[in-house]
């Protein structure tokens, strides 16, 4: 139980650094670049579950419409 006290108080005695949250930066950066990426479709399918899911219902969305 030391041990977990020890780790639990050396966790809470990180301090923050002042991260910037947001997508500002990246923004800029793109519009710097002509905002490259306009120029290809993409469908993004992202997060923790249902990414195999969603991208054979996709797929097969775009088949039947002939894509």
């Amino acid at each position: 139980m030391k041990d977990l006290d020890k780790l639990i108080k050396e966790i809470y005695s990180y301090k923050r650094y002042g991260i910037r949250l947001g997508l500002a930066r990246i923004e800029y950066i793109v519009k710097k670049l002509g905002n490259p990426q306009n120029n290809f479709r993409v469908i993004h399918v992202g997060g923790t579950n249902g990414k195999g899911s969603v991208c054979r219902f996709i797929e097969s969305v775009l088949r039947i419409a002939g894509y």
